[in-house]
């Protein structure tokens, strides 16, 4: 441990280590500044000056302390996984080098070990390998750079290259398409990371109101394959279940007053590394429009055809996603939203062809928690689709520092399994109610509460899948 915490200080100190912070990282960073009130307090004065020693060198850091409870996340009584009960602790450090004004290096360093309650026994996370001690131990899990970047921006240019370990991310919030496909590249860690390892040129042409991402994608089913982390650990080694090797050509464009439309093209090379992986070539085209058509509404959309060739089948499936939402601007900042989300399935008729789209890299908690742990349906965590999903969400904000969001969904299987064990011939998934609860204190500060609560329907043969399911999380967010 002692010799870990060392490496960990050396990584952060020597500049020659560092090649150093996050795209997200740096975008938290001048995000930060340029939010900063005209007279800072003293003490926010220090924090700015700590941070920014030298005109060469910025750093920060943030602390994510969680409690998580999962309840039957298989939909089961009995067997593996029917309870979970742990806290994470999350933790990472990052800097941004620049040593002649054109160029940044990018580097964050995370750790986030864990304490298990339950389940008691030894226990194979997600598929997870090697896992050896109890699971009511500490895991002390593993220092891990997941964002190591440089950052060229060639003056009198609009142009920007970042080459390496990056997060797609601008602040909190995925920066393509709400993160729909585009989001995380590491899906089985949860959390933990979000990285790509990628080569991104952004061309800004500012005279026709666009930006033009061009995205090369060299993913590792292995977390070590290019930058191998501290104090590795067998059970964390696969963040996917497949290698992946990727194109994405995106084009944002708002010359229109209040919409911004985009364009996009992905594909996807894959050989499938873990049980769930895909072997294959998929192709996606797809556009997002938003519109402000008055100040209290904004109504948005994207779709998506996919084609290509997995597993040995052919693929022709199609996505898209709505959404309307009004902002009544009263004095509890009420806001309705109503939206409905389609991703085909297939039926199982044809072993030749798959009509099921595929989530690409969305695979993260977009609409709900809980359901990123059941697996029952495609046997591998937060893998979206064969879903019809209308939605209602009201947001208010009761007190001037609280945010309170209450959410709905009706899922709804475009196709049905009933020839599968485990499946009926029902086409309803299930009721999902979300509430989360949230006290930003400060820039340094945030407290959050949040709870999934999902009751299946006759999608399910209820003879094996008749239990709720049910995730809490609460947590302290402190960034530095």
């Amino acid at each position: 441990m002692k010799q870990d915490l060392n490496r960990l200080a050396g990584f952060c100190v020597a500049g020659s280590c560092a090649l150093a912070a996050a795209v997200s990282a740096s975008a938290q960073t001048a995000a930060a500044a340029a939010s900063a009130p005209q007279n800072l307090s003293p003490t926010e004065q220090w924090i700015k000056d700590v941070k920014h020693p030298v005109d060469w060198m910025t750093w920060g850091a943030d602390l994510r302390l969680r409690h998580e409870y999962v309840m039957n996340p298989n939909l089961t009584r009995e067997g593996e996984r029917n309870e979970m009960n742990y806290f994470r602790f999350r933790a990472r450090v990052w800097t941004t080098l620049s040593p002649i004004e054109q160029v940044d290096f990018n580097a964050r360093l995370t750790w986030e070990p864990r304490y298990w309650f339950k389940p008691e026994e030894e226990y194979n996370v997600y598929g997870y390998k090697g896992r050896t001690q109890q699971m009511e131990d500490f895991e002390l899990d593993e220092f891990i750079p997941d964002t190591f970047n440089v950052k060229i921006k060639p003056a009198d240019m609009p142009l920007t290259m970042t080459i390496g370990r990056q997060d797609f991310m601008v602040g909190p919030r995925f920066e393509f398409g709400d993160g729909w496909l585009i989001g995380d590249g590491t899906p089985r860690d949860g959390s933990r990371t979000h990285y790509f390892d990628a080569a991104r040129l952004t061309f800004d042409w500012k005279d026709a109101k666009t930006v033009v991402n061009a995205i090369y994608i060299d993913q590792s089913a292995e977390e070590d394959a290019w930058l191998p982390p501290i104090n590795e650990q067998d059970f964390r080694h696969y963040v996917s279940e497949q290698d992946e090797r990727g194109v994405i050509l995106y084009v944002s464009n708002k010359s229109v007053e209040k919409t911004q439309l985009d364009g996009f093209f992905i594909y996807s090379h894959r050989n499938a590394e873990l049980a769930g992986g895909t072997d294959g070539d998929i192709f996606a085209f797809g556009a997002r429009a938003e519109v402000k058509p008055t100040d209290k509404w904004t109504i948005s959309g994207q779709f998506a055809p996919e084609f290509g060739e997995l597993n040995d089948q052919d693929v022709l499936a199609f996505g898209a996603i709505a959404n309307a939402k009004y902002s009544f601007q009263d004095s509890l900042n009420n806001s309705l939203q109503v939206g409905v989300e389609y991703l085909s399935g297939d039926d199982d008729g044809d072993d030749d062809d798959s009509n099921a789209f595929d989530p690409l890299w969305g695979r993260w908690p977009q609409w709900s928690e809980f359901l990123v742990f059941n697996t029952t349906e495609y046997g591998k965590p937060a893998y979206w689709s064969n879903l019809i999903r209308p939605n209602v969400n009201w947001s208010m904000k009761p007190f001037k520092k609280v945010d309170w969001v209450n959410d709905y969904s009706a899922l709804f299987a475009a196709e049905s399994y009933e020839d599968r064990e485990g499946f009926d011939s029902g086409s309803f998934k299930g009721h999902l109610f979300r509430s989360m609860v949230r006290y930003t204190h400060n820039s340094h500060l945030m407290v959050r509460f949040m709870m999934d609560y999902f009751i299946p329907g006759d999608f399910y043969d209820e003879d094996v899948y008749d239990n709720d399911g049910m995730f809490t999380r609460a947590e302290i967010y402190l960034t530095f």
